[in-house]
């Protein structure tokens, strides 16, 4: 049975990965911060690591031998204070080189990371939308050093946007399905006819489970970039009307005056991971969302 050592699990893509990937036979550890794992299954295995104590934390991973690392850990904030510093660069930067360095040294086989594509405004090769993305970018640099120098497979998977049942974060989409309850107005920043990519959790978990095979039929290559994207994306106003037809209820909707709109695409010379595509269509994934 695979050992996989899982940060950032109790994040809604954590949540979901845990439960895909221990249905698949995976004996799995997460990282979480306290010694509650009651968000799990039991025969899910919890520890915490210190970024204060690396040498603990080695001898951790020297001995339960995990095969690999799948790091979803992060903060991500949209626009930060100069007061966010300290908790973003212990997140983003550190607290992922704290694993790197516990996977080096104790012979981890292949380590996953996650991207965004936030890292690539206006289709660019690399132009960040915020300081999380270039913390992001900065992280992929750094894991140059430590593939490069030693025996373990490093790759990234980028994610444009992601959606699905229980998923408590901020995001547009559950903003919008909660006012149908609420009433709420919908403050939207941007212009309605910003494009926006949105993947359905199910497709995400799988291409991360499809990864690992790849992996490990040593079909990836060190530092290789893959992208996960819906087959088509749409704009928030046809998001907005979707969801107001289905619903039969009308939202809510504040515009923006300035109605700025921002470009996020794939970088180029990207990879697809073999075998995966999207499943889950935009329309069903909605309908799940209304029926909760």
């Amino acid at each position: 049975m695979k050992k996989v050592f899982i940060s950032g699990a109790t994040g809604f893509i954590g949540r979901n990965l845990v439960d895909y990937l221990y249905s698949k036979g995976y004996n799995i550890t997460v990282n979480i911060r306290t010694d509650n794992n009651g968000v799990f299954q039991k025969n899910i295995k919890i520890y915490s690591l210190n970024t204060s104590e690396i040498l603990k934390d080695i001898s951790y991973f020297k001995e339960h031998k995990f095969d690999g690392i799948i790091h979803l850990a992060s903060s991500y904030l949209k626009t930060h204070q100069p007061y966010d510093l300290p908790a973003m660069v212990q997140s983003n930067i550190l607290l992922g080189t704290h694993l790197l360095e516990c996977a080096v040294t104790s012979d981890v086989t292949w380590f996953v990371n996650t991207g965004s594509f936030f890292q690539n405004k206006n289709k660019s090769n690399y132009s960040p939308v915020n300081l999380y993305s270039s913390m992001k970018e900065s992280y992929e640099k750094i894991a140059k050093y430590y593939y490069e120098n030693n025996n373990i497979k490093f790759c990234t998977i980028k994610l444009s946007d992601t959606y699905g049942l229980n998923d408590s974060r901020n995001k547009l989409i559950n903003l919008l399905i909660n006012s149908l309850e609420t009433k709420e107005l919908v403050s939207i920043n941007v212009s309605p006819e910003q494009p926006i990519n949105l993947l359905h959790i199910d497709d995400v978990v799988n291409a991360f489970y499809l990864l690992i095979q790849e992996i490990e039929k040593n079909n990836v290559n060190n530092g290789d970039v893959y992208s996960l994207i819906a087959e088509s994306s749409i704009s928030i106003f046809e998001m907005i009307s979707l969801i107001e037809k289905l619903s039969k209820s009308k939202l809510n909707i504040k515009w923006p005056e300035n109605r700025r709109k921002i470009f996020i695409a794939e970088p180029p010379n990207i990879k697809n991971i073999n075998n995966w595509s999207s499943k889950v269509e935009f329309i069903e994934g909605i309908k799940s969302l209304l029926n909760k």
